[in-house]
């Protein structure tokens, strides 16, 4: 092979290779990029490596390692998959973790709620002692608040105390079609999954069946500053 030569793309990447809206992409669990065909040796010893790495890890028994390696998409289902093979302590942090790490829980919504309702000991894991304290001073029940970019997403898990915070999401990521709303809904304490109150969003994990009286107003783009 001569350096004018283009390496082929491994099988197993060639199958995970799809056309999104911004052109080609890998979307593989061990590698997400991009695709431009003349970095296929690149992609490829990028795989391998990673590949490489996990298995390293499960002959280790370091699960939360594997986790760490999936790509950011795939970490939640790598964390159900393997989660049995933890500690109930160590599991409940990395269901912290993985969450507060992920970029878009509704992408991966069946997964989550089924991460949230598994029942295993040691759940107070999941917040730390503040985030414990801050979510017992909260009203009982409680008025949360979620920005979305449209109403078909307004009944997610990821919901804030913050009325400005939830403004401002439904205003991060204007589209030319978008119709920002901000959606408005009640929670009984305990029904909270998890409350991230160190992580400066005040974020509310909630599932959907425990919300109530649910309502939504549009958002004007200027009340992104308010």
């Amino acid at each position: 092979m001569n350096i004018f030569d283009i390496e082929a793309l491994h099988p197993v990447l060639q199958r995970c290779l799809f056309t999104g809206q911004l052109g080609p992409v890998i979307n593989h669990p061990y590698l997400v990029r991009p695709y431009v065909e003349r970095f296929n040796a690149i992609f490829n010893r990028q795989y391998l490596q990673q590949r490489r790495e996990i298995a390293q890890a499960k002959a280790a028994g370091n699960w939360t390692q594997v986790v760490w390696l999936h790509e950011r998409p795939y970490r939640p289902l790598a964390l159900y998959q393997i989660g049995r093979r933890m500690s109930d302590e160590q599991f409940w942090r990395m269901v912290s973790e993985v969450w507060i790490d992920s970029e878009n829980h509704s992408q991966n919504a069946k997964v989550w709620q089924r991460l949230w309702l598994t029942e295993r000991p040691r759940r107070e894991q999941v917040m730390t002692q503040n985030e414990h304290h801050e979510l017992s001073r909260l009203p009982d029940p409680l008025v949360i608040f979620r920005g979305c970019q449209d109403a078909e997403s307004m009944l997610g898990l990821s919901w804030t105390v913050s009325r400005k915070k939830a403004i401002w999401f439904a205003n991060r990521l204007p589209r030319a079609r978008s119709k920002p709303v901000l959606a408005t809904a009640q929670i009984m304490r305990k029904s909270v999954q998890a409350y991230f109150f160190d992580q400066g969003e005040f974020e509310v994990v909630v599932l959907p069946d425990d919300l109530r009286y649910v309502t939504s107003t549009k958002v004007r783009p200027e009340l992104a500053m308010v």
